[in-house]
């Protein structure tokens, strides 16, 4: 959820469990084990054939749940460059539980660092709407 000129890591963790209601191996380590400072040895590799889009072309990302991470990274190198014509389409369970990042988010729009923010939750109202 961060880039290099953020200074530091930043990750967006959601809690999985196995069927049998066992809680995932890292995401149990990252929010039941890890305390808040404490180092974490990890790696990060880089994908030489991943391209973000040329500088003068709008951005549109479209995600769910915790792939708002990468998201955000692309909007944050964009904002670190001061590239508008940002559109996000984000879609979650419910607004009360997965908000995630929602005052960010807002700020980045009243900012000009997105353009365009749409947000769907499928567990509110009658229809069933989704981000696909």
């Amino acid at each position: 959820a961060s880039i290099a000129q953020d200074g530091r890591l930043e990750l967006l963790i959601r809690r999985m469990f196995h069927p049998d209601g066992r809680p995932g191996l890292g995401s149990q380590h990252l929010t039941e084990q890890l305390e808040p400072g404490q180092p974490l040895r990890l790696r990060i590799r880089s994908n030489s054939n991943f391209q973000p889009p040329p500088d003068h072309a709008p951005l549109i990302l479209i995600g769910n749940g915790t792939g708002l991470a990468g998201l955000r990274a692309h909007l944050h190198a964009r904002k670190h460059k001061r590239l508008g014509r940002n559109w996000l389409l984000f879609g979650e369970r419910s607004r009360q539980h997965d908000g995630l990042l929602g005052d960010e988010l807002e700020q980045a729009q009243r900012n000009g660092a997105l353009q365009r923010l749409d947000r769907t939750y499928s567990r509110e109202g009658e229809t069933l709407r989704y981000v696909q």
